[in-house]
């Protein structure tokens, strides 16, 4: 799924909240440059997920905002430009997530359950 960069001639710079939670069918999102802003829980329970490109720019990934995407398993890398992670934004996932230099996985945090980071 493209996220698109511009809809009705207006540039997208967020994704809503719950925007496209619980949706299976999706395998990947290509979010595009641009976009700061991924909303509280706007890609929940999206089962089928095996992958996200998060752009540089974004500066917050909101509460919950891939939780349950349980079909991911590549490292996702989170740009530096991420001013905040919200509580549980990858909570009951199964990939690595890098970022800062530093990556977490299942192992570093019991159940997937990732702190909120702030920079």
């Amino acid at each position: 799924m493209n996220i698109p960069a511009e809809i009705d001639g207006e540039r997208v710079v967020g994704i809503g909240d719950g925007a496209v939670k619980m949706i299976g069918g999706i395998k990947r999102i290509i979010i595009p440059d641009g976009v700061t802003r991924i909303g509280d829980y706007a890609f929940y329970s999206c089962t089928g997920l095996s992958s996200i490109d998060i752009p540089n720019g974004v500066t917050y990934i909101g509460e919950f905002a891939f939780c349950k995407c349980s079909g991911i398993l590549a490292n996702v890398f989170i740009p530096d430009s991420v001013e905040k992670i919200g509580h549980k934004a990858f909570y009951d996932c199964f990939a690595p997530v890098t970022y800062k230099g530093k990556t977490y996985t299942p192992v570093d945090e019991p159940h997937n359950d990732y702190v909120e980071l702030y920079t």
